[in-house]
């Protein structure tokens, strides 16, 4: 036999979606699975416990009404002969943990890291077993605000575990209770589920064992003075008995967390409500009700040591919206989807621009929100602010290399201040990269609303020696002492517009900009022993000469 996957798609009608879900590829020996979201991605997640030292399985899902094997990825793979399971978080951090019975082999608690991936931790835990294990559940008997875990086994006799009750001492570890009547327990028992049969805020245990035998129900007699809380959800988007919702207790600062299944244990379903135990606090900072539509309410201050019906909308209700993170840059042009994170038969959507369906696109400034209605109830979401910033506007001038002289690029700001990283000198922050060499640059530029643009440029080299005309080897160069003479050709001397002298480096040591007497230009404080150049610039082109003075 294989694991089936039922879709129901209305009323009393089901599709049987096992092979296009992927959730059941095999045929191993399954004797329990527990339904809930291991990773808080908002999809429920499967978890199967399987029989003869086949792996469990645990199926991702891929929020497509497809499911991943995520079972190794996860190390939730263990080989056991599993047959129940339960959840609890018990480290308060909103991560599902999974107990898991098995053979004298061992249980298995598999801590969630929050990360995607468990750690068995039964046997430093102090939840091993170590015996014949079948149905496993999870309670708060003491009301001390700490989850804990009933064994039920179907090894008979003293020398062996048939049963325990492990009671946590702290996040992680547990101690086994021996209490009058459990301690001397040797029935041959499978399967067990809890309520408060007597509602007197004590969690009881109802236990089924092997004929002749009849059932057993165990009666909490604990007599500390903790009190407790106990939630039941009434779904109205959602199924009408809050099936995978999850519910979260804040009392004394702490968060306590647990959720709704529709069976636990092995073969076995608890009480419709979810018992909280508060230890020593008087009251109950809030109660928060994440429900599958997408929901959630919360309920604030409410009383404590008694039973309250949560229905779904019944709070301070908020339709979740997904898509865009307050405080998020967002600039002129970018686009943002939003989409009403929630689910359910017969809703109607419509966003406060009058458009309607899950999501809309949004690339303009203003203010959002969504109602969403199944007949005649109505759930609203809050205001979500979205700004686009602008983005920098600028002007580039860029100046290629000229001969020796190296290229630059100046960045002109048009609409406020900006900031800048250049690609080939991160300590570069001005608006202006000099000395440049010919080559590829790149500036990213970030305005003052956090907007940003990147720019690319290509420095290029330019030919220098373009004048095409025979007076060019007319010109002369003099050198004497420390002085440079430069003697144009009249017809070159009525064209000319700067010259430059520069060292070796391609810095200007002097310009000139016009012709002096007799057609010459002057230069003075020649560098003695090291090249330096001469850049004569006409209308026409340039002209370039290298020289050296030697002692």
């Amino acid at each position: 036999m294989r694991n089936i996957l039922y879709r129901n798609v209305g009323g009393t009608h089901f599709e049987n979606m096992t092979n296009a879900s992927g959730a059941a590829p095999n045929t191993k020996p399954t004797f329990c699975g527990v339904v809930f979201d291991y990773n808080n991605d908002g999809w429920e997640d499967i978890y199967l416990a399987n029989d003869r030292s086949t792996r469990n399985d645990l199926f991702k899902n891929q929020g497509n009404m497809t499911f991943e094997d995520a079972s190794a990825a996860s190390r939730s793979d263990l080989p056991m002969d599993a047959m129940g399971t339960t959840l609890l978080d018990m480290n308060r951090d909103g991560y599902f943990e999974v107990y898991i019975s098995n053979s004298p082999l061992g249980n298995a608690l598999i801590l969630n890291n929050g990360d995607g991936t468990f750690t068995d931790i039964a046997e430093e835990s102090g939840t091993f077993f170590g015996s014949v294990g079948w149905g496993v559940n999870t309670l708060d008997f003491d009301n001390d605000s700490y989850w804990d875990l009933y064994v039920s086994g179907s090894e008979i006799g003293t020398e062996v575990l048939s049963s325990a009750l492990y009671r946590a001492t702290s996040t992680t570890s547990f101690e086994r209770m021996q209490f009058e009547g459990m301690a001397t327990d040797t029935m041959n028992s499978l399967s067990n589920a809890v309520g408060d049969f007597n509602n007197d805020g004590r969690m009881d245990i109802a236990v089924s064992n092997t004929a002749p035998t009849y059932s057993q129900l165990w009666q909490n007699s604990c007599t500390n003075d903790f009190h407790w809380i106990k939630v039941k959800p009434q779904g109205v988007l959602s199924n009408r008995d809050g099936i995978g919702s999850t519910i979260v207790v804040y009392a004394g600062g702490i968060p306590l967390y647990q959720h709704m299944t529709a069976g636990t244990s092995f073969m076995a379903q608890n009480t419709d409500y979810l018992h909280f135990g508060i230890a020593e606090n008087t009251g109950v900072d809030s109660v928060k009700v994440e429900w599958p539509s997408g929901l959630e309410d919360v309920i604030l201050n409410p009383a404590i040591d008694q039973i309250h019906t949560i229905i779904e909308g019944s709070g301070s209700t908020s339709v979740p919206v997904l898509g865009y993170i307050p405080g998020t840059t967002l600039c002129a042009g970018d686009e943002v989807t939003l989409s009403a994170d929630i689910y359910g038969e017969g809703i109607e959507i419509e966003w406060s621009t009058g458009e309607t369906g899950k999501s809309i696109a949004v690339n303009k400034n203003g203010n959002y929100s969504v109602t969403v209605t199944k007949g005649d109830q109505t759930f609203q979401s809050g205001t979500i602010e979205i700004s686009f910033g602008r983005t920098p506007e600028v002007t580039v001038d860029v100046n290629h290399q000229i001969g020796v002289r190296l290229g630059s690029i100046m960045i002109i700001e048009n609409n406020g201040t900006n900031s800048y990283r250049w690609s080939h000198d991160a300590n570069e922050t001005s608006n202006v990269a000099t000395d440049l060499s010919p080559g590829f640059y790149q500036v990213t530029i970030t305005g003052d609303t956090g907007c940003e643009i990147t720019y690319s440029f290509e420095i290029l080299e330019q030919v220098v020696t373009s004048l095409d005309h025979p007076l060019v080897a007319e010109i002369e160069y003099t050198v004497t002492s420390d002085r440079l003479l430069v003697t144009l050709p009249s017809d070159l001397a009525a064209r000319f517009q700067e010259a430059s002298l520069l060292n070796a480096a391609g810095k200007a040591i002097q310009q000139i900009q016009k012709v002096g007497p007799e057609k010459t230009l002057l230069f003075n404080g020649i560098p003695k022993n090291q090249m330096f150049i001469v850049n004569l610039g006409f209308k026409e082109g340039r002209v370039v000469k290298k020289l050296m003075v030697k002692e």
